[in-house]
């Protein structure tokens, strides 16, 4: 299951890796991404499009074994990201996975903190509490995490968190 288009570069290739025996959801929001995405899967026929909000979802839960949300985070406010998560924990099997890729505060050494800040700032307003926050900080209280581990990218300007179950 995958949260959020993100103009549908990054699902042909996920299909690919998982093979035609498997099946990729993708969740997005807008039509548009959606539909952009579909324009890049046309011979593609493990992926299931759907127009949903990724912070109400009304798929069948446990029932993936990895839950991805790909940028999606930085793009709602924190209450958001709190169901977002909520609906990934309860999507995802047990002994599955969530993997968060996204945003992440540079290191102070980074020159794109400085260039990054103001552009996050004026145009992804909530991606600021991303640089202030773990994300594990919006996972819902009780559920029942066996291990987490967490990489920087590109001098620490993105972030991968793989939350296993």
């Amino acid at each position: 299951l995958q949260l959020a288009a993100v103009y549908g570069n990054i699902s042909p290739k996920i299909a690919e890796k998982i093979g035609p025996k498997n099946r990729l959801d993708v969740v997005d929001v807008a039509a548009v991404q959606l539909q952009n995405l579909s324009k890049k899967i046309t011979t593609i026929n493990n992926i299931q499009l759907i127009h949903q909000d990724a912070s109400q979802l009304t798929l069948q839960p446990q029932s993936y074994d990895t839950v991805l949300l790909f940028f999606i985070l930085h793009e709602v406010p924190e209450e958001t990201k709190e169901k977002i998560l909520g609906q990934a924990v309860q999507m995802v099997k047990s002994g599955g996975k969530i993997v968060v890729v996204d945003y992440h505060q540079p290191s102070a050494f980074s020159p794109l903190k400085y260039l990054m800040w103001p552009v996050l700032k004026l145009l992804e307003p909530f991606a600021m509490s991303i640089w202030k926050n773990e994300v594990v900080k919006w996972l819902p209280e009780g559920c029942k995490v066996k291990s987490i581990s967490k990489e920087t990218f590109f001098t620490k300007l993105y972030q991968k968190i793989v939350i296993k179950f």
